[in-house]
């Protein structure tokens, strides 16, 4: 069997929670430049959809910038990858 697969799988969202973590500390926390954060976690979630923290670290910035219309469509992506579905 060839496990490449599962290991670039798993290296991608590695490397995707960790950028995550990222701009949520970095633009956000320490520069307080949330603009820049929602647009960095806005391209984080299209590269992948199935990112829940990612989604909900989007929403709660979301909630930040006063976009609740937002925030909540990213809470129930995050609730959706989390189960499992798309």
């Amino acid at each position: 069997s060839d496990y490449s697969i599962i290991y670039s799988i798993d290296n991608q969202h590695f490397i995707s929670t960790f950028v995550s973590l990222y701009i949520f500390r970095v633009l956000y926390q320490q520069q307080n430049q949330p603009m820049d954060a929602l647009q960095a976690y806005i391209c984080a979630v299209q590269l992948d959809k199935t990112h829940s923290a990612a989604w909900t670290d989007l929403g709660l910035l979301y909630e930040t910038c006063n976009q609740p219309k937002d925030a909540l469509t990213c809470y129930i992506n995050a609730t959706k990858t989390a189960k499992g579905g798309s």
